[in-house]
C-alpha cells in the first residue's frame, strides 16, 4: 500500500504542473479518448482472469484496470468538450449539448460493459456524465426526451432479444 500511495502521490504532483489549458484542447481530449478506448478493448485480448471477470492488463508487477482511467479520462474529456460548447455558445443546442455527449458516454459504457463485463463502471460513466451535462447547464428538457426516448428504445430492444432467445430456445427443444 505504502508503494502505491508513493507512485499516487507522484503522478498526482506530476499531474499538477501541467498546464490546465491542455485539458481543453480537443486534440489532447481526442486523443485521450482513443487511447482510453483502446485500453479497454485491449482487456479483451491481453487481460487476466480473476474471478470469472476479465478487468486486468498485467504490466510487470502491475497490474492496471483501465476501467479505472476510463472514469476519470471520460470526466475530464467531458469537461473540456462542455466548456468548449459554452465557448461556442451551444450549450442550449440539444443535439450538441444532450445527443452527442449521451452517445459518446453509452458507446464507451457499452465498451467498458461487453468487453470487461463491469457494470459497474458502466453505471459511473453514465451518472457522472448525467451529473456533468446538468452542472454543465444543457438544455434539460431536451435531456429528459432523450432519456425517456433511450429507455423505450432500449425496453423494446431487450424485449425483442430476449423473446428471440426464448423462441431459439423452444426451437432447439422440439
Amino acid at each position: 500500500q505504502l508503494v502505491y500511495s508513493i507512485i499516487g502521490i507522484m503522478l498526482a504532483l506530476f499531474i499538477s504542473i501541467i498546464d490546465y489549458r491542455i485539458y481543453k484542447n480537443t486534440k489532447f481530449l481526442g486523443l485521450v479518448f482513443v487511447v482510453l478506448i483502446l485500453a479497454t478493448i485491449s482487456v479483451k485480448f491481453l487481460g487476466r482472469d480473476a474471478k470469472g471477470a476479465v478487468r486486468w492488463i498485467q504490466i510487470g508487477r502491475i497490474t492496471l484496470q483501465p476501467s479505472e482511467f476510463v472514469k476519470v479520462g471520460m470526466i475530464v474529456i467531458f469537461a473540456g468538450f462542455f466548456s468548449e460548447l459554452e465557448k461556442r455558445n451551444k450549450l442550449k443546442d440539444p443535439i450538441w449539448s444532450v445527443l452527442v455527449p449521451l452517445g459518446v458516454g453509452v458507446f464507451v459504457a457499452g465498451i467498458i460493459f461487453f468487453m470487461q463485463n463491469h457494470l459497474s463502471a458502466a453505471v459511473l460513466v453514465m451518472t457522472t456524465l448525467l451529473i456533468q451535462m446538468f452542472i454543465a447547464g444543457i438544455n434539460f428538457k431536451a435531456l429528459i426526451i432523450a432519456i425517456m426516448a433511450g429507455g423505450i428504445t432500449g425496453y423494446f430492444a431487450v424485449t425483442s432479444i430476449f423473446k428471440k432467445a426464448s423462441r431459439t430456445d423452444l426451437d432447439r427443444q422440439e
